[in-house]
């Protein structure tokens, strides 16, 4: 069986002329039916891509030759159609327009039209047109939808000869070419008359241009020419309902066949299966719809548990029912998939409520993990390095008050003893001291004498010591050598003993007075330890005090680092980590409040215009704690200088007064329309699973904005978006939609396929809100 969603660009040709035609050429009108039909096939046969063919001969419907080729069950599908000769006035020369009539393969209908053809249109030739009117009114009568495209009404614009389906920012030139094909689906009424004859009129005045090109084949060269070089691809089932969203949505055709290439395949998810049902994927928008209790976001959360669910997007109780039931899912290139090993993104409503209601913690980490590729771009603040240098700043000189032996003060007056030459300022050494003769320093006079007369008379004869002359000479000698021993006994008395003697006292007082500062310094050192016992916590808190004071000023309290993301407009958000530390008086106030009882305060209280009188309480007053608490565990805590750093992530968006604001302080609408904002813009080619998006959203934002952003969003990436609003689902033109049903409680069903598949289009309309008006919106083109 088909599969009933498109999986690529796929070729028609809509404009095939037969060899009944009357501008065959000759060649081709001498072949019989079943030649015909076998040329045709054996072209066919060579172009894997054929989707459906349009036999549309001027003027005429060749019956036979669409019973032939019916007749041979061929996987090409066959769009039956009539290019007819008409005029906008009466006399105006005849334009081109081909009709397709809703009869796709079924040959009941195909004989009805063919005999309404061949009866309403067997006089019209170029030479005599139909009034378009009047064609237009006969179809209606006809009672079978059809569709009209203005074949040849400007053959010099038929043709694609650049990338038009890609314009970004359509405007004035590029509506020209928003409708390939006008379709008419009501069967009834002037006013789609008048539509068809306003955009009709719009195309001849060169203000539409038609940029579908077929064929236009007359022989099987041509026809094989076109479909070995087709000049776009269709992307649309090949059927009437096909044909009708190609004309009413741009994008449904291309230059390109569009194809996600092999080795991407793995990248995509091709096929969910739940509780034993296989549900096929788009690559590109898939929206499940349903009534209320249909299940339709039980298959995206059990999608997303069975994908794995890191950053815990399912609720807790939702996932005990979702357990319940057996999920499992394969790529797109029919590659099991396993829990965690397949990258891609989830947003739900209740998520983002969610998100915004949280504080702290729980919502940093949360912000940071949903939007993780924002905030990987943003560079980390050094919290560790900050943290060490603020420390390695406070510097804190709290001397060691260990306490000494206390003294009474009183009496540390009289143990201090005063000398007012505390030093010597002559400069003077021992080595200076002179070099003593011993024996004139011991020199004794009697002993002199004695060992004289002892040395002399012992050696002399008796004879001549008795001799008066000896005795006077001797006497005299004795007398010179006294003196001579005065003189050199007076000479180092008066020279080298006194100069020794004074450096000597010099030493010797220099001694005493050591001894006096010594005495002065233990008396100071003792006083010192006394005042330094007795002031001690006056002294720790006074330095803690300085050292927070001194510490204070210049002192950063914020860091923050950035990185930009693009939206509707360049650099529309901004992802911001940021670092606030607690400012060390605030710090200080907060333990203040922590440890004073509110009389400590006096009359200002325990804030911060009154924190120099507090500081003051804290210095010189050592009562007013509360209870297990006082001066010394505070100064303790004070001593750690720990202060508070909180690292923060937030996301900001860029108002339109030019002004970045966090999304966290908007309102709940506001938030859902920026954040999808981001994420259809986030350069990503992650799978999406979306929930409800246009909750809280109004129905023109829907249609104006986030439409268009689903537009651009599948583009890129592949999504699957739960949704009740018809303009996501039909305006923004989902490949694939999961219709959810709950016919039993607890039992869920879906079927899913195009737009243009069965009675999709149909069932969206009844199900979805605002859903009739949305279809009429997006196939007529009104209001656009």
């Amino acid at each position: 069986m088909d599969s009933p969603i498109v999986k690529c660009g796929r070729v028609w040709d809509l404009h095939i002329h037969s060899n009944q035609c009357s501008s065959a050429l000759p060649e081709m009108k001498k072949l019989g039916v079943d030649d015909y039909i076998d040329g045709l096939f054996d072209v066919f046969k060579k172009h894997q891509d054929l989707d459906m063919v349009s036999i549309t001969d001027h003027n005429s419907m060749a019956l036979d030759v669409y019973k032939e080729f019916l007749s041979r069950d061929s996987s090409i599908r066959l769009l039956p159609g009539v290019e007819v000769d008409a005029s906008l006035e009466e006399g105006e020369a005849s334009k081109h327009i081909i009709v397709y009539f809703d009869a796709v393969d079924d040959e009941e209908k195909i004989v009805k039209v063919a005999d309404w053809v061949n009866e309403v249109l067997g006089e019209v030739s170029p030479k005599s047109p139909i009034n378009i009117d009047v064609l237009l009114n006969k179809l209606l009568e006809l009672g079978i939808p059809f569709a009209l495209s203005p074949h040849a009404m400007k053959q010099n614009k038929r043709g694609i000869d650049f990338d038009w389906h890609c314009l970004e920012n359509p405007g004035d030139e590029a509506r020209k070419y928003i409708d390939q094909f006008f379709c008419l689906w009501e069967t009834g009424g002037k006013s789609s008359i008048a539509h068809a004859v306003e955009f009709l009129r719009e195309i001849d005045a060169d203000e539409r241009v038609s940029v579908i090109s077929f064929s236009d084949s007359k022989d099987f060269d041509k026809l094989d020419k076109y479909l070995s070089y087709p000049p776009q691809y269709f992307h649309a089932l090949p059927s009437f309902r096909g044909l009708q969203m190609v004309g009413s949505e741009v994008n449904r055709i291309s230059c390109t066949r569009e194809e996600i290439p092999d080795e991407s395949l793995g990248s995509y998810l091709g096929e969910v299966c739940f509780n034993g049902q296989k549900i096929e994927l788009s690559t590109r928008l898939n929206a499940v719809i349903g009534g209320r209790g249909s299940g339709k976001s039980l298959l995206l959360d059990a999608m997303a548990l069975a994908l794995g669910d890191p950053n815990k997007k399912v609720k807790p109780g939702r996932r005990e029912f979702v357990k319940n039931y057996a999920v499992s899912i394969k790529n797109a290139r029919g590659d099991a998939v396993k829990s965690g090993a397949f990258a891609y993104d989830y947003f739900n409503q209740s998520y983002v409520a969610k998100l915004f209601m949280e504080e702290g913690e729980a919502y940093k980490n949360t912000l940071k993990n949903y939007f993780q590729t924002g905030f990987d771009a943003v560079s980390e603040i050094d919290e560790a390095a900050i943290k060490t240098q603020n420390m390695a700043d406070f510097n804190l000189p709290i001397p060691d008050c260990s306490a000494g032996q206390l003294e009474n003060i009183s009496g540390l007056v009289d143990k201090f003893s005063t000398d007012r030459n505390d030093a010597l300022d002559i400069k003077i050494a021992k080595c200076q001291k002179l070099k003593i003769d011993k024996k004139i320093a011991n020199l004794s006079y009697e002993k002199l004498l004695g060992d004289v007369e002892k040395a002399v008379r012992s050696k002399i004869p008796p004879a001549i010591v008795d001799d008066q002359r000896f005795k006077d000479a001797f006497i005299s000698f004795e007398r010179e050598i006294l003196t001579v021993a005065a003189a050199h006994r007076k000479g180092h008395l008066c020279n080298t003993y006194l100069f020794n003697e004074l450096i000597d006292e010099f030493f010797e007082a220099k001694g005493r007075i050591s001894e006096a500062q010594k005495a002065k310094s233990d008396v100071a050192k003792l006083f010192e330890i006394a005042f330094m016992d007795n002031t001690e916590s006056i002294r720790q808190r006074v330095s803690v005090v300085n050292a927070y004071l001194s510490n204070s000023t210049g002192f950063e309290t914020h860091y923050e680092n950035y990185a930009y993301a693009d939206g509707v407009v360049m650099r529309a958000f901004r992802f911001k980590k940021t670092l606030d530390i607690e400012h060390p008086l605030r710090h200080m106030l907060k333990l203040f409040n922590d440890y004073f009882l509110a009389e400590k305060s006096g009359r200002g209280g325990l804030n911060s215009d009154n924190l120099g009188y507090l500081i003051e309480q804290f210095c010189y007053d050592e009562g007013g704690y509360k209870k297990g608490k006082d001066w010394r565990s505070l100064t303790t805590e004070l001593a750690k200088y720990n202060l508070d750093y909180i690292p923060g992530v937030s996301i900001e968006y860029l108002c339109k007064d030019g002004v970045y604001r966090d999304i966290s302080t908007m309102s709940p609408g506001t938030q859902t329309n920026i954040l999808l904002e981001y994420i259809v813009h986030t350069d990503t080619s992650r799978p999406l699973l979306i929930d409800q998006p246009e909750d809280n959203v109004d129905n023109q934002t829907i249609f104006n904005q986030i439409r268009t952003w689903f537009i651009k969003l599948k583009h890129k990436k592949q999504v699957i978006v739960v949704t009740h609003d018809a303009n996501i689902v039909i305006n923004s033109d989902a490949e694939n939609v999961v219709i959810a049903e709950q016919p039993t409680p607890g039992k869920f069903y879906y079927k899913y396929g195009a737009l243009e598949s069965g009675e999709v289009i149909d069932c969206a309309s009844l199900i979805l809100d605002g859903g009739r008006s949305a279809v009429k919106r997006r196939l007529m083109k009104y209001g656009e």
